[in-house]
């Protein structure tokens, strides 16, 4: 069969193999095609088209939509098909076996005055994770998650990258390296964050530099302190329609109030004006909620009230450096996976005002084939989310070194 000759022997054959280079066939060659060809033509549409999530990605990047890098790599046809059939091999194994396991992440309000001491005295790749944290910061964030007080843990401005860098540093001594997307890549199908946690979670999928991340949950930590009007109530037993509803109806043309936190099924709050929120935790109750919870807290997070501060984010972000997630990120905002940078990138400017949607993307990883639900970080709130919105799923929670040696 001359297709698989190394050099083309005929005008007939040049022109098959120019298609190849143009990634559409030529069709004055297409009667000269062997099986040969149109089976490495369909193992090309396949693999070009299915390896979004998968590593093959790596060998064939998202923007190969034909065969001409393999033609470049291997003129041999007859190698260059071997290769796409081991490729081909590779994927069918990755769908038999798919993963199944999501990383999350929890957000602020999960820190506590001696996080991560235990882990920093443990594991060395953890220590180096808080001595770089240290460092890029110019303070020592350990020193105030190891000893607090708590008053100055809890400041937002502290509280978000103390609680990046202890998440980060579980998972680094879970995979007992600092390299923490590589580990993240072979176990995960999906990751999420809660609000902050998004942050944690695009350090897992590779999509940011810990110490980009770092100096990102700083200054977003520092530009929500700074906003001071409105409040926050969480609203338990209302159904979500009824909710919204309220919110509608207590909203006024000065005074808005949304739903900020869908947190799992009868567990929601709302944000906004101060007056707008307890009009609508009135409302609330007249429609069936059991009980509205004012939160202690600065301002009106997730809410239009934040607009400022998105504002001050975006250029921080902009000028950031993102890569593509390595593992498909559950985006808090539109609860629907993303893996591009650019998107990434919007993503952290848009969740500022935008509500934490987390029952949609718990339940969009579930339906994907997600059975295992690994919370890395301090305390155990996303866990009990979880169980909430989808009780057949496997719940693990590495919160120090005891949950790590019993997840390892």
């Amino acid at each position: 069969m001359k297709h698989w000759s190394v050099k083309a022997q005929s005008a007939e054959h040049k022109s098959i193999e120019a298609g190849y280079h143009t990634g559409v066939p030529d069709p004055k060659g297409a009667p000269a095609w062997c099986l040969g060809e149109a089976l490495e033509w369909f193992l090309v549409l396949v693999l070009s088209r299915r390896t979004q999530d998968s590593p093959v990605r790596w060998f064939l990047v998202p923007q190969f939509r034909g065969s001409a890098v393999l033609v470049l790599l291997f003129p041999c046809s007859l190698v260059r098909f071997l290769v796409l059939v081991l490729l081909f091999l590779v994927l069918v194994l990755e769908w038999s076996f798919p993963l199944n396991t999501a990383f999350i992440f929890p957000g602020q309000g999960s820190q506590v005055v001696g996080m991560g001491r235990e882990l920093y005295q443990s594991s060395q790749v953890a220590r180096a994770i808080f001595e770089l944290a240290d460092a890029t910061l110019g303070f020592s964030i350990s020193r105030i998650c190891f000893d607090g007080p708590e008053d100055q843990l809890t400041a937002t401005e502290n509280a978000q990258p103390a609680l990046l860098t202890t998440s980060i540093a579980l998972l680094a001594a879970l995979a007992d390296t600092t390299n923490v997307a590589a580990y993240v890549a072979e176990r995960a199908a999906f990751v999420a964050g809660h609000s902050l946690g998004e942050y944690s979670a695009m350090v897992a999928a590779g999509a940011l530099e810990f110490t980009t991340a770092l100096q990102l949950v700083r200054r977003r930590g520092e530009l929500m302190a700074s906003a001071s009007d409105g409040a926050m109530a969480a609203v338990l037993g209302a159904e979500e329609s009824a909710l919204e509803e309220a919110c509608r109806q207590a909203s006024q043309a000065n005074e808005l109030v949304v739903v900020a936190n869908y947190n799992a099924p009868g567990q929601l709050v709302i944000s906004g004006a101060t007056a707008a929120v307890e009009r609508a935790g009135i409302l609330a109750k007249e429609r069936g909620a059991k009980r509205v919870i004012p939160l202690k807290v600065s301002a009106a997070f997730h809410s239009p009230l934040m607009r400022q501060a998105a504002a001050g984010l975006r250029p921080e972000l902009d000028a950031a450096s993102f890569s593509d997630a390595q593992v498909p990120l559950l985006a808090n905002v539109s609860a629907v996976p993303l893996v591009l940078a650019a998107d990434l990138r919007a993503e952290l400017a848009a969740q500022v005002t935008s509500p934490v949607r987390w029952i949609a993307s718990i339940e969009h990883m579930s339906v994907d084939g997600v059975q295992s639900f690994v919370e890395i970080g301090p305390g155990a709130v996303l866990t009990g989310l979880v169980k909430r919105i989808t009780s057949s799923a496997k719940l693990v929670n590495v919160a120090d070194m005891a949950g790590i040696q019993a997840f390892a």
